[in-house]
């Protein structure tokens, strides 16, 4: 399973109280999730109703509309928030769960098998987007979403193109003990084949740039193949608690335009 780091560029985060387990229930994987959305602040107003990252405060209606396009999952989270105010021992995810597995896409949760934190955390991000989306607002996308420029030069003609793509993960190859100095070396590319729309050679300098959200959650790549199998890299990578800066590797804004690119870590899986 991959490592899954998230970072958020505030200090407001709250201690996630505990969350129980019962013998043979295998809930890990979902309780590592409802700890990271709560131990945000701007997860739990979305969740709250009380804010958006968009649309400032919400009105009653605002967040009864969002209730119903969210679905029974986003009722559950919710609910489980206003639980986790009241922290006891007995406090557990099973009714979260059971709405999960209710809904399309998740009932492959219907098992007391473990399952991966990551897949469930990416399948929750999409649904919420898919079903929270309007017109003028993406709550989930103004969160976590970043865009991906992949700058090409031709190492022939020395034009450049660029394609840009959105995601919620930044999937990170596994390069260095530092965790920045895999994003560095990520971030730098190196030669690919690709063919220039220009002058039709086939050997390019990859680049890549981000804009990234305000949480931004990182995939270590554990696996490598070779000669058709996989291995699991076991390579330990250390991290900033506090202070990652992803400066260098954003996309050029305007000199007036002040964004901080610093994260403070949140949540490790």
């Amino acid at each position: 399973m991959s490592d899954l780091l998230g970072g958020h560029r505030t200090d407001d985060c709250a201690k996630a109280p505990g969350l129980l387990n019962p013998e043979g229930k295998n809930l890990c994987y979902i309780n590592s999730i409802i700890q990271l959305f709560h131990a945000m602040k701007c997860t739990r107003d979305l969740f709250a109703g009380s804010f958006w990252p968009r649309l400032g405060p919400l009105t009653a209606q605002q967040f009864d509309d969002f209730m119903k396009k969210g679905g029974s999952i986003a009722m559950a989270l919710r609910k489980m928030f206003h639980d986790m105010q009241y922290p006891h021992p007995l406090l557990s995810v099973e009714e979260f769960k059971k709405a999960l597995v209710s809904s399309q896409g998740f009932q492959y949760l219907n098992n007391n098998s473990q399952h991966d934190a990551y897949e469930l955390l990416v399948r929750l991000l999409e649904t919420f987007s898919t079903a929270l989306r309007s017109d003028t607002d993406d709550p989930i996308s103004d969160l976590f979403r970043s865009s991906t420029r992949k700058r090409l030069q031709c190492q022939s003609c020395k034009r450049t193109t660029e394609k840009t793509e959105s995601s919620t993960t930044i999937d990170l190859p596994i390069t260095n003990p530092d965790l920045e100095e895999c994003l560095s070396a990520f971030c730098e590319g190196g030669t690919v084949t690709r063919t220039c729309p220009y002058c039709s050679c086939t050997h390019s300098t990859e680049k890549l740039l981000y804009e990234q959200r305000p949480i931004c959650i990182i995939s270590l790549k554990r696996f490598r193949y070779e000669h058709g199998e996989s291995a699991k890299i076991r390579d330990l990578v250390s991290f900033p608690l506090d202070g990652l800066d992803m400066s260098p590797m954003m996309i050029e804004r305007h000199p007036n335009e002040i964004t901080t690119h610093v994260y403070k870590l949140v949540a490790v899986r």
